[in-house]
Order: structure tokens, then sequence, then C-alpha cells
């Protein structure tokens, strides 16, 4: 039966990432942003062998994009200074 069989929805779309701060703000290489995980404070976004990064001004400590993301609205745990 045909009938009542559900359709597959594509869950990788919903759950890939998106590269937007906390507020909506699109995220692009070389932006400044402070960080609102791990303590790393302000920080510049730099593009590196994984994709995305974060490079903190005041430790030098370099974090992946994929660390930052929020479970609940897939947006990135950062604010976006300008």
């Amino acid at each position: 039966m045909k009938w009542f069989r559900r359709k597959k929805e594509n869950t990788d779309a919903k759950r890939s990432p998106q590269w937007v701060d906390i507020d909506g703000k699109s995220l692009a290489e070389g932006d400044e942003v402070e960080v609102l995980r791990y303590d790393m404070g302000f920080c510049t976004v730099i593009k590196n062998e994984d994709g995305l990064a974060y490079k903190s001004e005041t430790t030098g400590k370099v974090v992946s994009c994929w660390y930052m993301v929020d479970a609940a609205t897939t947006h990135q745990k950062v604010k976006k200074l300008s």
C-alpha cells in the first residue's frame, strides 16, 4: 500500500549549520566577532584547511566553526561586531 507511506525528507539540509551569528548576520572571512564559548573573547574569522575558524585576538587560540554551532538554532555562538 503506497497510500500511507511518508516521504523521506532531506535531513542533511536541516542539520547543516548556517554561517550566521546568533543574531542572524552572515559571517565571512575577515569579520571581527565576539565568541560566546571557550573564553576566547574577541576573534577574527579566518579560513583554514577545515573551512572557517575563529582566531582569538588575546590568546591566539584557533577553533573551528563546527565547535560553535548552537544545537537549537544551527547558528554560530558568536556576535558579529560590525
